[in-house]
């Protein structure tokens, strides 16, 4: 009897399982998205690889779903992974992409925080303080009713305040975004803010002052568990040790920071640890170990592309061996600083006419106003309005071939309002008069070499910045034609120009319908239905170029 009822028993347990194996579904692509992400952001901090692997695959994830939010997402999380690997190109890239997502979707509070993380990689990794300024400004403008986030801003424009030597400023903002995270309970970002007020301190030579904040920056760190922020701020504090010439504790502190960033990976606390006995052995004029450690850190630089802090160690090479009467390498290092702040200067230069023409012209993504978000999208129709008109008036020119390379994707906002399909005229017949080919196609570059395509698969062309590009459904590639040139070389019968950035296929045109203030809403046929805005001037002169009579 009991052999039976054991044998029952076991049966039912077996058929509960095959229940529960049989209900069990595979999870969906957005929840594999955001358990990886999850992951990701959980472990990062101390396996950068590990969490950069996890969000390549969300990234894959979400497109295999067609979440555009999880893509934004993602891609947002592998700006902050390649910034950390001293990956800064493909940092801007995944930036630049979770941006035109962001605005796709009108998230401003998402839109500010890439604008936040762009201009970090410019101040802290490429020391460029001209677009560092315009993209935190940015981040400000879109986060200024998002007390919860606006401290990052805040908090990076008081650390570019302190790299140009304005310290009040820098501690106006710093307080500030204090105050927001101390309300809201934000212990990483309390702790970042602690760190920058002791270091505007130690510019200001209050180190006995700095030395508290840098305690209370480290207490939280300890209690985060965080090894980076635990080896940062032991270096700052050895940092006030020092100059404060209590140099047996700086250099505790700086082995103490040193063993954390060796055990953890932390390449750049690392080097920057090696800096610091270079500083420290300088200043008790152990000038060869000094040397010694300076060249093991510029060396550490090189093989993890740290070009900002070669700057730093020329420099410092350049004062040690002076110090030593090694002249000629002095001199050799001095040079090479010299070319280093030149290419800062020169890319400042080149980033100011950047950014003042920026300024001079309506930007992709504007700022939310202050009451909710209908501003991005206002900011979005002037862009886009200015670029609707002008493609169509041109349309009866004779095709020649375009050279083009191919570059990622610039989605544009969409703004919903109800559709008004407008027809689409054909080719004219041919009576007897010059008509374009039936197939025209441009030569292109893509990344294996030259490449031919059809003009008939071009959606539209649209100016990002000083470049200009072509859109298809199969890729996105760059044009070197600007604007006029390709308004004067395309079709006519099929091309117009609706703004000063945008010419649109009009075979790739869906429909139109109105929007506000005397601006229309035209809508493309591709699979992420992008709009452009288009002014009521603009939309008679299209209708007019194509023959398209109203009732």
């Amino acid at each position: 009897m009991k052999k039976l009822l054991l044998f029952a028993l076991t049966l039912y347990v077996v058929s509960l399982h095959s229940v529960a194996a049989q209900s069990l579904q595979p999870l969906t692509g957005k929840d594999s998205v955001n358990i990886l992400l999850g992951f990701s952001k959980k472990i990062y901090k101390t396996d950068v690889d590990k969490a950069l692997c996890l969000t390549k695959r969300a990234y894959r994830h979400a497109q295999e779903a067609r979440s555009m939010d999880g893509e934004a997402r993602s891609s947002l999380m592998l700006g902050i992974l390649y910034k950390e690997v001293n990956n800064y190109t493909e940092s801007l890239n995944a930036y630049q992409h979770a941006l035109r997502l962001f605005e796709k979707l009108n998230d401003s509070t998402q839109i500010g925080l890439t604008y936040n993380g762009m201009g970090g990689v410019y101040l802290f990794n490429l020391n460029h303080v001209t677009w560092s300024a315009y993209y935190f400004g940015k981040a400000r403008a879109y986060l200024q009713h998002d007390s919860v986030n606006l401290a990052l801003p805040l908090t990076n424009l008081g650390s570019l305040k302190l790299r140009t030597g304005k310290l009040d400023e820098a501690l106006a903002l710093y307080e500030t975004a204090y105050s927001l995270q101390v309300k809201y309970n934000d212990l990483p970002r309390m702790s970042t803010t602690l760190n920058n007020i002791a270091t505007l301190l130690d510019s200001k030579k209050e180190y006995a002052k700095s030395k508290e904040y840098y305690a209370r920056s480290l207490e939280i760190e300890k209690i985060l568990e965080n090894p980076k922020g635990i080896s940062w701020t032991l270096l700052g504090l050895a940092g006030a040790c020092c100059m404060n010439n209590e140099h047996e504790q700086a250099e505790v502190h700086v082995r103490e920071a040193m063993g954390i960033a060796k055990k953890y990976s932390l390449h750049k606390n690392y080097i920057h640890a090696l800096q610091y006995l270079a500083y420290e052995c300088e200043h008790t004029h152990k000038l060869k170990e000094a040397k010694s450690f300076a060249l093991q850190a510029s060396s550490l630089a090189d093989k993890h592309n740290l070009s900002h802090v070669k700057g730093e160690l020329y420099q410092q090479l350049a004062f040690v061996c002076e110090k030593m009467g090694e002249l000629k390498q002095a001199l050799h290092y001095q040079q090479k600083h010299s070319i280093y702040k030149d290419s800062l200067a020169e890319a400042e230069r080149k980033a100011a006419d950047e950014v003042a023409e920026l300024k001079d012209k309506p930007a992709l993504a504007s700022a939310p106003g202050a009451t909710n978000d209908y501003w991005p999208w206002l900011s979005f129709a002037v862009i886009c309005t200015a670029s609707i008109g002008f493609i169509f008036l041109r349309k009866a020119k004779h095709p020649h071939q375009t050279e083009i390379t191919e570059v990622p994707g610039t989605p544009v906002d969409e703004t919903p309002s109800p559709a008004i399909d407008i027809p689409i005229p054909s080719q004219p017949e041919n009576n007897g008069q010059a008509t374009l080919p039936d197939r025209v196609h441009l030569e292109v570059i893509n990344g294996q070499g030259m490449k031919i395509i059809n003009l008939d698969n071009i959606q539209w062309f649209q100016k990002d910045g000083k470049s200009y590009h072509a859109f298809t459904e199969k890729g996105n590639y760059r044009v070197r034609q600007n604007m006029t040139e390709l308004e004067e070389s395309l079709p006519r019968g099929r091309f117009f120009r609706i703004n000063r950035t945008v010419i649109i296929n009009m075979d790739a045109m869906n429909n139109y319908s109105f929007w506000e203030n005397h601006k229309y809403i035209i809508r493309m046929k591709d699979e992420q239905k992008t709009e452009f805005t288009i002014s009521r001037n603009r939309l008679r002169e299209m209708k007019e170029s194509f023959n398209v009579f109203e009732h």
